[in-house]
């Protein structure tokens, strides 16, 4: 298992949701695990939002307050309004 800024990789042929073998049928902790997963794939952690946008995550940091962009769940910030501060 490897980690890089957004996500865990699995080694090959571990991802059983992928090749169809598992499918959610719960909630977890009172969230249907597809929204949890749908909200992962399309926000961006503190880091990562700095990296795409080349800055130093203490600029954006304070760039995302002075702009009221707060953090979401699991502190993570959407994509599309991260990218929205490069303008």
């Amino acid at each position: 298992m490897s980690e890089t800024s957004d996500r865990i990789s699995w080694p090959s042929g571990w991802d059983l949701a992928a090749q169809g073998l598992l499918h959610p049928v719960a909630e977890f902790k009172g969230h249907p695990i597809r929204r949890r997963h749908a909200w992962i794939e399309t926000s961006v952690t503190t880091q990562a939002a700095a990296t795409l946008l080349g800055w130093p995550a203490g600029k954006f940091e304070v760039t995302a307050e002075r702009r009221g962009l707060s953090a979401g769940a699991l502190g993570r910030f959407p994509r599309t309004a991260v990218e929205g501060l490069r303008e």
